[in-house]
Parts: C-alpha cells; structure tokens; sequence
C-alpha cells in the first residue's frame, strides 16, 4: 500500500513537471508514462547518463515515442533537470 502511493505520488511529481518539457504526454500506468519527444530523444539523454526506453519497437510507433518508469525522487529530479537542459538546448 506505502509502495503504490509512493509510486503515485512520485508519478504526479514527474507529471508536472515533463507536461511543460514533453512534446505531449500519452498516458501512463503503474510506474511508466508514455510520451512523445524528437528523435533521438533517447539517446541525447543518454548522453546526461539518464537511460529512457524507445517504443519505437512498439507496433505503428516510430522514433519519437518513449516510455519511463518512476523512480525515487532523486532519480526522478536528475530526469526533469536532464530534460530541461535538452530543452534549452
């Protein structure tokens, strides 16, 4: 039970923070949220040392479709400050 709300809370922390950094936000269940970004998007935060699955793998889905899993709260900031500065350019 403390697991499923850590995990929402730490979900809802993610989400209001990528609905102004993601292209546009899909849907997310249990612990990952579906979104779209640009190509390559994967692996410019590869390079910031944050690993974020491709779905372009996934039937009628192309390179600009990933999916994330939510983390612990440290985790989950090194995410949002690694988008934000591939945001920024």
């Amino acid at each position: 039970e403390r697991t499923v709300e850590y995990i929402e809370n730490e979900k809802k922390y993610i989400l209001s923070h990528i609905s102004n950094l993601a292209y546009k936000v899909y849907g997310h269940s249990a612990n990952f949220i579906f979104f779209k970004e640009i190509e390559d998007f994967d692996k410019k935060m590869l390079e910031k040392g944050i690993l974020i699955r491709s779905c372009k793998n996934y039937y009628s889905l192309d390179g600009s479709f990933y999916r994330i899993a939510v983390k612990s709260r440290g985790c989950n900031e090194k995410l949002i400050q690694a988008w934000t500065e591939i945001k920024r350019g």
